[in-house]
């Protein structure tokens, strides 16, 4: 709305223009679904990772000036 106000557009032309980047960007999304249906979803196994134990001195470092 701002832009359109600065560059002194009207509200139907720019309407239509979002309107139709909107329809786009929807139907670019519905043939997206429709092409790559049950693809989404993928399994992946988390790898182990070594928990360190705590260490006060480590910590209490990044208070320091």
């Amino acid at each position: 709305m701002l832009i359109g106000q600065v560059l002194h557009l009207s509200f139907a032309g720019t309407s239509s223009t979002v309107g139709s980047a909107v329809l786009g960007l929807v139907a670019l999304w519905w043939i997206l679904i429709r092409l790559f249906r049950g693809q989404w979803h993928t399994s992946m196994e988390v790898p182990a990772v070594e928990v360190r134990a705590f260490n006060p001195w480590q910590s209490a470092k990044r208070w320091r000036f």
